[in-house]
C-alpha cells in the first residue's frame, strides 16, 4: 500500500417525494412505513432505487464510481416494515 486512506461516499436516488427521505440517508438506506406512505407513491407498484458510490481511488474497471439500481415493491406492509 502507498499509505493512502481509501474512502467512499454514497448517494441514494429515489423516485418522487421519496427522494427527500433517501437524500437524508447514509451508507444504509432505511425507509419506514410512515415515510413511504407520506410520499403518495403506490405500495404495490415497483419503485426504482439507485445507489451511487464515489471513491477517492480508481477501481479495477478504471472508474471512480459505481452504480446499482433495484426495483422494490412493498409486500406484507405493516407499520414495522423496513426496506
Amino acid at each position: 500500500m502507498n499509505g493512502r486512506e481509501y474512502s467512499y461516499r454514497v448517494r441514494w436516488i429515489c423516485p418522487g417525494k421519496l427522494s427527500e427521505v433517501c437524500a437524508s440517508q447514509g451508507d444504509t438506506l432505511r425507509i419506514n412505513y410512515d415515510a413511504f406512505a407520506n410520499t403518495g407513491l403506490d405500495f404495490w407498484k415497483p419503485q426504482t432505487i439507485t445507489l451511487e458510490a464515489y471513491t477517492n481511488f480508481i477501481q479495477g474497471d478504471g472508474l471512480k464510481y459505481s452504480t446499482k439500481s433495484v426495483d422494490i415493491v412493498w409486500i406484507n406492509v405493516n407499520s414495522d416494515a423496513r426496506l
